[in-house]
């Protein structure tokens, strides 16, 4: 969103003319394609390299030196290396659901839960019939993962730590208090998704069906 706020020229009207939204939305995915390449520097932790890709990513220093890299004029290969060194190639989700949640005393959740793939784990608890999950797939385990996301150095199994997932359950809020809460399923492709909506309901004024 940082990268998407550096134009002006778009920002808040991307939908005014075709010529503008077509821009705007070759923008957005190009953004899309820079931040995503960052994933791969990412981990569930907290150590000081993860919080220092962290800061980057959330930088106004990153939000200018991507939105100098994208070419109003073309698109790239995602095998091509401009983006990063290994591509990805994502398949659907389909073992995760979301849902938010606002009361009448004002308090707010929004949560996410997956059992990852098909069926998960497809161990199946005798006590409980509940499915236990495949989550671990997401570790970088020497093989592409399920989502076709590529091994990633920084995801390795390692005592204490959770895979690497793409869930991003979100609440934004200003100084009036809940602006909007938000999540989804579709595992790596989450992320843009929220990102999506978000803009158009925070941005441009449309209502959640209308951002959806």
């Amino acid at each position: 969103m940082n990268v998407m706020q550096r134009y002006p020229d778009l920002y808040p009207n991307s939908a005014d003319t075709v010529k503008d939204s077509v821009l705007f939305y070759h923008r957005l995915v190009e953004t899309y394609k820079y931040a995503f390449a960052k994933r791969s520097h990412l981990e569930d932790s907290h150590t000081s390299k993860v919080l220092e890709v962290l800061e980057q990513l959330t930088s106004n220093d990153f939000a200018k030196n991507v939105s100098a890299y994208i070419d109003d004029s073309q698109t790239f290969k995602s095998d091509s290396g401009h983006y990063d060194k290994t591509p990805v190639f994502m398949s659907e989700d389909h073992g995760t659901a979301h849902a938010s949640v606002v009361d009448s005393l004002g308090n707010v959740v929004a949560v996410t839960t997956t059992v990852n793939s098909y069926f998960g784990s497809k161990v199946m608890s005798p006590q409980t019939g509940i499915l236990f999950n495949n989550q671990m797939d997401d570790f970088t385990t020497g093989a592409t993962n399920d989502f076709g996301i590529p091994d990633s150095d920084a995801n390795w199994v390692t005592a204490g730590r959770r895979p690497l997932s793409s869930m991003c359950p979100t609440i934004f809020t200003d100084t009036n208090g809940l602006r909007l809460v938000i999540g989804g399923s579709g595992g790596p492709k989450i992320t843009t998704a929220v990102a999506s909506v978000s803009m158009r309901n925070l941005w441009f004024g449309e209502n959640i069906k209308q951002a959806i």
